[in-house]
């Protein structure tokens, strides 16, 4: 009896999905913690972003997480920096988005980052790489009102978003890290289900290859 009972709470949805990204024990732990912290910061100052980072596998290969995993509409982003220590980061979701316009939209977006991050509760990377921790990806246009082009119509004049996850390579060493929003209401343990069902939809495949030529298979 005692093997059924385990092996229906195994099956359960509320269980933590195995796989290659599943947050590790200590760190799901370390994980309860910030978002303990980030709750009770929450019902006195606002929303607020908990997270916190581990070390993974070497093999995995960020861009190729971030492609096979992404959700249709979701935002993403991949760089790579082949020549700067096999460099990448590759992002996933949006926990939260900055944005502005108008000349003041650097000093704005850059006082927005740091409430954010000074509030945040992080479980700092031990010997993580650069870019390991909380991070925030995006861009400013030139132009105060943004670019004009086609192009560039769905991005803001500013645009920083915080990412759901984040994969960061740097040499041989890959660091994932979680983020989550925290809000007044919200219930720790129930973040946490959300972001380990997250975690167990990852998957890793190789990339489709890109057309060499493109417009001449629209000719």
């Amino acid at each position: 009896m005692a093997n059924a009972g385990s092996s229906t709470a195994a099956s359960s949805p509320l269980a933590p999905p195995p796989g290659p990204f599943a947050l590790p024990p200590k760190h799901r732990s370390a994980l309860a913690a910030q978002l303990a912290r980030a709750l009770r910061a929450a019902r006195r100052d606002g929303d607020g972003v908990a997270a916190v980072s581990w070390r993974l596998a070497d093999g995995v290969d960020p861009s190729a997480v971030v492609l096979a995993s992404r959700a249709t509409g979701e935002p993403w982003m991949c760089f790579e920096q082949p020549e700067r220590e096999r460099s990448v980061l590759a992002a996933l979701g949006a926990v939260t988005v900055l944005e502005d316009s108008g000349h003041q939209r650097f000093e704005r977006t850059a006082a927005r980052w740091r409430d954010l991050v000074g509030r945040a509760c992080v479980e700092e990377p031990s010997g993580g790489p650069v870019g390991g921790g909380l991070i925030a990806c995006g861009g400013f246009a030139f132009a105060p009102d943004g670019g004009g082009t086609p192009q560039w119509s769905a991005f803001a004049p500013a645009s920083l978003v915080v990412p759901e996850i984040a994969l960061v390579r740097r040499g041989e060493e890959v660091w994932c890290t979680v983020a989550a929003l925290v809000s007044p209401d919200d219930v720790a343990a129930e973040a946490i289900e959300r972001i380990e069902r997250r975690l167990g939809g990852l998957r890793e495949a190789p990339p489709p290859l890109l057309d060499p030529h493109p417009a001449e298979r629209h000719r």
